[in-house]
């Protein structure tokens, strides 16, 4: 029988595999199917994608790796754009939207010369389940109870709602936002590391995050504790 590491050109998809038993992979089918789902992609994508594995996150039963995948230009001047999935676990939504986003844009580059073409002059770097444990125990927040979105090593500069702006009372209410002596979330630190990776010696770059809402939108931007968009106009110095 054909094994998927000669299949495909993305070792790191193959590996993550190699090391699950039949066990841990009935456990990612049956509460995180996004996780199946985006390996699946990975190794059936075309040598014009990259992957590899930022980090994981240790689970009792298994480790779960958070996926990095990049497209487009290695020059370190031309604009990038960084697209983040599955930062609240319960928002499942997010992770398959950018999935299938990557999943047309893959089968476009094959044939569409002009597509091709826009992707040497950007680098488009894309993280499509930030916060694999949450979504693997259907929680908000992260297996440690902390809300991502709140845990950051500032604080916000202007007075935020109680509760909801984030609290340090405890992981046992919503939006929690972790110890600062203990640091950044690990999936935090991840992110943080692909992003000074992607900044140095760019004119501009811009994240993108997949959120629900009424319908599922883009937000865009590097929100900040003072309320501040970096981004903002960015689109427009593009054209």
């Amino acid at each position: 029988m054909t094994e998927l590491r000669d299949l495909t050109p993305h070792t790191s998809i193959t590996q993550e595999q190699a090391g699950r038993d039949g066990r841990q992979r009935r456990l990612l089918r049956t509460f995180l199917p996004e996780m199946v789902g985006l390996e699946r992609l990975l190794a059936e994508a075309p040598e014009v994608a990259t992957t590899r594995v930022v980090e994981r996150v240790v689970m009792k039963d298994l480790s779960l790796p958070i996926y990095q995948v990049d497209i487009g230009s290695a020059r370190p001047d031309v604009p990038a754009v960084l697209i983040v999935g599955g930062v609240h676990g319960l928002e499942r939504i997010g992770s398959q939207v950018v999935m299938a986003w990557l999943k047309s844009l893959l089968a476009r580059v094959t044939w569409d010369e002009h597509l091709a073409g826009l992707l040497q002059k950007v680098r488009i770097t894309l993280l499509p389940i930030l916060n694999p444990g949450g979504m693997y125990l259907n929680q908000r927040s992260n297996p440690n109870g902390v809300d991502l979105m709140r845990n950051a090593p500032i604080t916000a500069q202007d007075r935020s709602t109680f509760l909801l702006g984030g609290q340090r009372i405890s992981p046992r209410l919503p939006w929690y936002t972790g110890d600062p002596e203990q640091g950044m979330e690990p999936e935090n630190q991840a992110l943080e590391a692909v992003i000074q990776e992607l900044l140095p010696g760019r004119r501009s770059a811009c994240r993108w995050t997949a959120i629900p809402a009424l319908a599922c939108r883009i937000r865009s931007g590097f929100p900040t504790p003072t309320g501040d968009d970096p981004c903002a106009g960015l689109l427009r110095s593009w054209r």
